[in-house]
């Protein structure tokens, strides 16, 4: 393998600990003679990214986010593990892995894109979501290049009623 060639994949993420402490205003009841003055909820989040260079004009990206939720949280309020399971979007790409009575591991892939390099100085790039109707359908297009000194940025889309142009 030449020295100054590059892997057609690449994979690279991060992993981070997050931890939440809750005190409602008021204690929350759990039972006749119990009730709760404040959760903790911790949280393991990680993020994997993989890319794949299929040409020099072509790339393609898939992102997965891992989080291991974990605590009281999930303990005393078990509808917190399908709340974050449930997914508003076209697809439904996150699912509950594995879990237990106080922690679940969910994994979602979350983003996925192509992009289109035309030259060095210049890109092109196309996004668009998917909804249930067309009130909930986006498509936005970027194109980047250089004219002179300057890089211009050109950027045009629609959202549901909106249309967006920068």
């Amino acid at each position: 393998m030449n020295a100054n060639s590059q892997s057609k994949l690449s994979l690279n993420g991060y992993i981070k600990e997050l931890s939440m402490y809750y005190k409602p205003v008021n204690s929350i009841p759990i039972n006749e003679t119990d009730s709760l003055d404040f959760l903790f909820l911790n949280q393991i989040h990680n993020r994997l990214n993989f890319k794949w260079y299929a040409t020099s004009q072509l790339t393609f990206a898939l992102e997965a986010r891992n989080r291991l939720f974990f605590g009281q949280m999930i303990k005393e309020f078990p509808e917190y593990e399908e709340m974050i399971n449930s997914d508003n979007g076209y697809f439904n790409l996150g699912t509950i892995l594995v879990s237990g009575n106080s922690w679940f591991l969910h994994s979602a892939i979350d983003r996925a894109w192509i992009d289109y390099y035309t030259n060095e100085t210049s890109l092109a790039q196309l996004v668009y979501k998917i909804g249930h109707n067309n009130d909930e359908n986006a498509v936005a297009g970027m194109y980047r290049f250089l004219k002179g000194s300057y890089d211009i940025h050109v950027l045009v889309g629609w959202a549901g009623k909106d249309y967006v142009f920068g």
